[in-house]
């Protein structure tokens, strides 16, 4: 929509958003291309499987903060898991996903409106490292 409208943008406020590869690991921008390239039941299978409340608490939210899981919210996968309570809206998660790969090929237009108009952005970008 952005890049159809360039002019109407006043500022972006970005939260752990990409718009490069490198901040996609290898592994991670490989699914997002497999997820939208097979389309098969397997893989679309595979996918919603992703989309169930033990996938998002345990390989989401707590993937790397197993040996120190308190140090996360139960906040954040119960807002995530809110709207993922139906059938068709994992379906809709599925289909996001399938779809995420397209971001990527973007990227570069995404790269090219930020050179030329260079708006006002807020960036927040959280690294977590745990202390133990």
């Amino acid at each position: 929509m952005l890049l159809n409208n360039p002019n109407k943008l006043d500022a972006l406020i970005v939260q752990n958003g990409n718009a490069y590869l490198e901040g996609l690991t290898l592994p991670r921008q490989a699914f997002f291309k497999a997820a939208n390239e097979d389309k098969s039941q397997a893989q679309s299978d595979k996918i919603y499987s992703f989309t169930s409340n033990k996938a998002i608490i345990n390989k989401q939210y707590l993937r790397d903060v197993q040996s120190n899981p308190e140090v996360m919210s139960p906040d954040s996968w119960t807002h995530d898991l809110h709207f993922l309570q139906t059938k068709s809206d994992r379906v809709i998660q599925v289909q996001l996903l399938q779809d995420y790969y397209n971001n990527l090929l973007d990227y570069p237009k995404w790269q090219a409106y930020l050179r030329k108009y260079q708006p006002v952005t807020l960036i927040v970008w959280v690294k977590t490292t745990l202390r133990l």
